[in-house]
């Protein structure tokens, strides 16, 4: 079973480290991704890109200009795991309030095939809809695993 949720500061701050895993297992299974960090995936840059994702949670709280929306699916031992996320960017603009930008659409390798990535987007513009982002642009290469 997969649960769709908002990120809340309160909640989901400690999840940094779990979003920077899941951006590398997503890029490592396709190099073209162009999604910010590239392998190879040191400690260091695993690091790097917690930090990186710390800073988009504080995007993301109450007047922020992003929504993280995540996905938490039950694992083989009925534990709930980060199983996917997508950003909306919601910037202020005086000529396109209306329009949102879809951003990091990662669904991990390991749930694939699940309809998490439709359910994301569902929600997505559920979330734009109800802050008037009525234009969704994407930057976004998708790709399925064979």
């Amino acid at each position: 079973m997969t649960e769709i949720t908002l990120y809340d500061a309160t909640r989901h701050e400690h999840l940094a480290r779990a979003f920077a895993d899941l951006h590398a297992a997503c890029t490592l299974e396709n190099p073209m991704t162009v999604a910010n960090f590239a392998p190879p995936y040191t400690a260091e840059k695993l690091e790097k890109m917690t930090q990186w994702w710390a800073g988009r949670f504080a995007d993301a709280g109450p007047g922020g200009s992003d929504c993280i929306i995540m996905a938490f699916t039950e694992d083989s031992r009925s534990e709930k795991q980060l199983s996917g996320y997508v950003v909306l960017h919601m910037p202020f603009t005086e000529s396109g309030p209306f329009r949102a930008e879809v951003q990091k659409l990662f669904v991990s390798p390991d749930f694939r095939q699940q309809g998490i990535a439709r359910k994301l987007m569902m929600r997505l513009e559920e979330v734009a809809k109800a802050n008037g982002r009525t234009m969704l642009v994407s930057e976004h290469q998708f790709s399925r695993r064979k």
